[in-house]
């Protein structure tokens, strides 16, 4: 007996030295994050879609996209607090609408100033063509007057149309804007398009000519779909490119910080990446502490025609990096279906982390993200795999866009089906093996979880019909998930090894935690 008291108070004091920083293995819904890992939201009354997502210093999160308006569409943007919830502060119950021109309106790209301006970029008609547009917003969320003319900007850089895909902020606070242009009237005639803006919203006449600089690859179409700005100043943009509509390839080009190609870059500024398949974008673009280039995208298995995410890395001066993989390229086969990859972000760390869909057969669409380490393989301590699949709630959901928080939580955001159209989705995975119990909001007091440390059996005291149960491992993992009963639920947890865990108990929008010890 004595010997069976001294292990129960030895394991109480080891579960109540556990660490707060415990649970949600990397990559597993963070459910401080409106107690589930995901928001959706409908924007308007009709289809919604989220094209960019920043983070503010504060942690909040601007989504940007656009909603219909009648038979055209707006600029929307949207800010949520770091629990998920919107936030009233901003616009009209955190939303704000702007109609930049006489018919379509688009946001494809944000930024946060220093100052927590935002600053959104797109594209708009203006009277008969489409124009790169540029808005400025104070932090309330109304439009700042002091940028441009009442807050927008238009761009018009030739005479067909000009679509803004990708924005950036140099550090003395100038905006660098890019997309493509076409060049004739056929819409897959199309060139690299860059515009640098002074902070008051005009052209700044050091760059390029007038601001503007356009980038003819040689092929038929080039599509600038991503920016990185180095640490000199340099540009790097990221798209696609191609000689024959049937087969793309990675494109990528660096500038100088006049706008003029950076001939040190593979020689002439501009170089092709060809994965051996039929459509290789690359949709994402970041610069590694050590000043390596690391695209990330998509492309076709050329064998089974699937859609794989394929990330490639460039040393400094352009040419493939032979350690990342043996020859600077990895094609991911995310769940033996159709993928791919619309947005990439690198960890401090310098995990690379790409964000996409993955379509089922019946062509049903769930978020995929996948993380690989510095040296290209899959990173198994993301999941387990270095994949994650997260169904949102419907049967066609793309991600869109990505951003990390400076806690490394991973925030990506894009489309849900709500069965009749599409509204804005927002996902939050934990990141590091850890999410902070802390941060869960307004935790609930009311429950009572014992025995503990617990043996056979858990009861947990105080709960509703409405509530559900889980149980976690030190790893993240679930073990255990249940609705709740009335008053008290009770969980059969003969089959569980001894060690750590924890118990959340959700409530609609509540959450409380507790440690326990099996032993």
């Amino acid at each position: 007996m004595k010997m069976k008291s001294t292990l129960i108070a030895a394991v109480l004091i080891a579960c109540c030295l556990l660490p707060t920083l415990i649970y949600s293995q990397a990559g597993s819904l963070d459910l401080s994050f409106n107690s589930t890992g995901i928001v959706t939201t409908a924007v308007g009354t009709g289809e919604d879609q989220a094209n960019a997502v920043a983070i503010q210093a504060d942690g909040k999160i601007v989504v940007v996209g656009n909603k219909v308006a009648g038979f055209s569409t707006d600029v929307s943007v949207i800010r949520y607090n770091g629990n998920g919830s919107l936030d009233n502060t901003f616009g009209t119950g955190g939303k704000t609408f702007t109609d930049f021109g006489t018919y379509d309106d688009n946001a494809r790209a944000v930024a946060i100033q220093t100052d927590g301006k935002i600053v959104v970029a797109g594209y708009s008609t203006i009277v008969s063509k489409l124009n790169f547009t540029i808005a400025r917003y104070q932090t309330n969320g109304s439009l700042d007057s002091t940028f441009g003319t009442n807050g927008k900007q238009n761009t018009s850089i030739g005479i067909y149309n000009d679509y803004a895909t990708a924005i950036a902020i140099q550090t003395d606070g100038k905006i660098v804007v890019t997309g493509y242009t076409q060049t004739n009237g056929a819409s897959y005639f199309t060139d690299f398009a860059m515009v640098r803006y002074d902070t008051n919203g005009s052209l700044d006449n050091n760059f390029g000519t007038g601001g503007i600089v356009t980038t003819d690859f040689g092929s038929i179409f080039d599509y600038a779909f991503a920016i990185a700005l180095q640490t000199d100043g340099k540009i790097v943009l990221a798209g696609e490119s191609s000689t024959n509509p049937g087969d793309v390839d990675f494109a990528v080009a660096r500038y100088n910080t006049d706008g003029n190609l950076d001939t040190t870059f593979d020689s002439d500024g501009k170089l092709i990446t060809d994965f051996g398949g039929h459509n290789d974008e690359g949709m994402g673009v970041g610069i590694q502490t050590d000043g390596k280039i690391v695209v990330g995208g998509f492309t076709n298995d050329s064998v089974t025609v699937a859609g794989l995410f394929a990330v490639t890395r460039y040393n400094t001066n352009g040419t493939l990096d032979t350690t990342f993989d043996h020859d600077g390229r990895v094609k991911t086969n995310v769940a033996n279906n159709i993928s791919g990859s619309n947005a990439m972000v690198i960890q401090p760390d310098g995990k690379i982390v790409l964000a996409g869909y993955n379509r089922f057969p019946g062509d049903s669409q769930d978020f995929a993200v996948v993380r690989y380490t510095t040296n290209g393989s899959l990173d198994t301590s993301f999941d387990a795999d270095g994949k994650v699949l997260t169904d949102v709630g419907s049967t066609t959901e793309t991600a869109q866009a990505m951003a990390l928080q400076t806690d490394g939580k991973i925030v990506v955001v894009g489309t849900t089906n709500n069965g009749s159209n599409l509204d804005v989705a927002i996902v939050r995975y934990g990141n590091f093996g850890t999410v902070d119990v802390a941060d869960v909001p307004a935790a609930l007091t009311t429950t009572t979880v014992y025995p503990n440390p617990f043996s056979g059996e858990l009861k947990i005291k105080g709960t509703t019909e409405k509530g559900e149960i889980i149980l976690f491992d030190v790893t993240g993992k679930e073990i255990i998930r249940e609705r709740t009963t009335d008053e008290e639920t009770k969980i059969n947890t003969q089959k569980i090894i001894s060690g750590y865990y924890v118990l959340s108990y959700i409530e609609e929008n509540r959450t409380s935690n507790t440690k326990l010890l099996k032993f």
